[in-house]
Formats: structure tokens, sequence, C-alpha cells
């Protein structure tokens, strides 16, 4: 018997796929109820998870351990999916596939849409208190339609002039850690990071960038 054998095995809410508790990707509807990565999907664009950071209460939680900016704070993610029932689960999907439409309207017909909320050149830590900017470029923010693909391009158009960017790879954070992994790509409605090779001083955060 291998070690994920160990694991509790239990079913998706909406379509009975069996998972595992190792799952990080599972969610949770109302009273636990277990909802798969793919099932989840379908709302995440109405209803996506987002991390926050809130004030650490010592008196409420005696074993908390430092994972924050500072020692008064805290980060969680917040899943809305958690308060909704399998009936309300049932109705999110008719409007959220009435958002998807009326956004495909909107957007255009590329295979994915992102919209960056913030764009950096990391600085690496090199040792002995040296530093140096990377040669990657990185952009934060949300899949609002469609996924961002790992080997996909970025279309970006900036006063009549259009430039195509291919992506890196793309990160996503798992679980319920904000450290973000590398994944194929970034679901719909999920927060990500896309990783470009070399600058892009013509991205700015409020873009919405088409993705092929």
């Amino acid at each position: 018997m291998g070690l994920l054998d160990t694991y509790t095995k239990f079913q998706c809410t909406i379509c009975g796929m069996d998972m595992k508790e190792i799952d990080f990707d599972v969610s949770y509807l109302a009273q636990e109820k277990p909802v798969c990565t793919a099932c989840a999907g379908k709302v995440r664009i109405l209803y996506p998870r987002s991390f926050t950071w809130a004030k650490y209460q010592p008196d409420l939680d005696p074993d908390h351990e430092y994972h924050g900016p500072s020692d008064d704070d805290d980060g969680f993610w917040f899943d809305p999916l958690r308060e909704m029932t399998k009936e309300e689960f049932a109705e999110a999907e008719m409007r959220s596939d009435a958002e998807r439409s009326m956004r495909r309207a909107k957007y255009g017909n590329a295979k994915g849409y992102f919209r960056v909320d913030n764009n950096e050149r990391p600085i690496l830590e090199l040792g002995k208190g040296k530093k140096a900017p990377s040669k990657e470029y990185e952009l934060e923010g949300v899949a609002e339609l469609g996924s961002v693909s790992a080997r996909a391009v970025l279309t970006v158009t900036r006063r009549e002039k259009m430039y195509m960017v291919p992506i890196k790879r793309v990160e996503i954070a798992r679980g319920d850690s904000l450290a973000t992994q590398k994944v194929d790509a970034i679901p719909e409605g999920f927060w990500g990071r896309i990783i470009l090779d070399g600058d892009a001083p013509y991205i700015y955060p409020g873009d919405l960038l088409a993705v092929e």
C-alpha cells in the first residue's frame, strides 16, 4: 500500500469524482462538502478565492506561527464557496455561464484574458548583503476569462502598436499558502503570476492582456 492510499477518500459533491484529502486544490461548500477543482472552476469567474491579511489575535490563537509581513498580521485565503449550499452552487453555475458569455462578447475571441494587478522585476539576494535585479519580469493578476497557458503568447496593444510577448512560465498559489508553484496554466478566475523573460515596460497595472 502506498503513502497516498492512507489518506481519506471522498467524492466531489457536484460530479461524484473520487478525490483524496491530500488534493490541495479541493474546495468546499457549506458544511464541509468537497468540490473538485474542475467543478469549482466553473464558478470561479464570479467567486474567486482571495488572499487577505488579518490582525493576529494571540488570545484566540496561542499556537500562531509567523506567516505575514509583520508580527501583527496573519494571512489566509477567503473562499466564498464555503458559504454556498449545493443548490446555490447550481444557481451560481448558470450565472457564471451568463457572465462568461458577456465577457466573451466584451473582450473578444482570444483563448484567454489576464487582468494585471501588479508588475515588477524581483530583486535577488546574492549573499553577503549583495542584491541584483532578476532577468525575469513578473505580472500578478487574475485570469479574467479562459485560462493562461505556460506556452501562450501575450498580446499587448499600446498607442496603436502591438507587442507579442511569449510567456516563460506561470504560477499559482496552492493550498492555503501565498507561495506560488509552477503550473501548466492559470485557470479562469484564479489569481496567478506570469513570468516573462526580459523587460515589458509597455505593460501596466490595470491592463487586460489577450492570451493566445
